[in-house]
């Protein structure tokens, strides 16, 4: 049974290691990028201050 067990995880993993891997669109990768720097940049200066 954990043989089982193991073999269906293994195949859980492999196949969500292939969707992770999936590039999405670079133009939505540098608005998440520099909206992310921002708000860090933005709350960073309120909790120092």
């Amino acid at each position: 049974m954990d043989r089982i067990h193991l073999w269906v995880l293994l195949v859980l993993g492999l196949i969500l290691l292939v969707f992770s891997l999936r590039k999405p669109p670079i133009k939505d990768v540098i608005l998440v990028f520099l909206l992310k720097a921002y708000f860090s940049t933005f709350f960073g200066v309120i909790v120092v201050n």
